[in-house]
């Protein structure tokens, strides 16, 4: 799945900018699904009708490039600007070799992600 989801951050900067942040983080324990951060500072700057487009194109994208159990293993897409507090919290991760951040059972910004991964920061 990750393969795919750098697809879509390709996407999503090729239509809309630079990206600052893309995360996807299980922070419930009990419903066994992700959410989806995305972030840059345009994101905060757009006027609604630019990030409903951007909302619209990370969804159509979703549906194209993963498959109906992927897609389905998805419950949230947050869009944030980076002065957002998790987004301040989860890029002072260190990225690893392969240019991601793995996440397990850590608290950021007073929420527990028990699995996560930043593909992008």
């Amino acid at each position: 799945m990750v393969k795919k989801l750098k697809k879509i951050i390709e996407v999503i900067e090729k239509e809309f900018g630079t990206l600052s942040l893309f995360a996807i983080l299980k922070m419930d324990e009990i419903v066994d699904k992700w959410s989806v951060i995305v972030a840059a500072d345009w994101i905060s700057e757009s006027t609604e009708p630019k990030r409903n487009a951007l909302f619209k194109t990370i969804f159509d994208q979703m549906n194209k490039v993963l498959n109906e159990e992927e897609n389905a293993s998805i419950s949230r897409l947050g869009l944030f600007g980076t002065e957002n507090h998790i987004v301040q919290e989860l890029k002072k991760l260190k990225l690893g070799e392969d240019g991601t951040v793995r996440i397990k059972d850590e608290k950021v910004n007073g929420n527990m992600v028990h699995e996560g991964i930043i593909l992008k920061s």
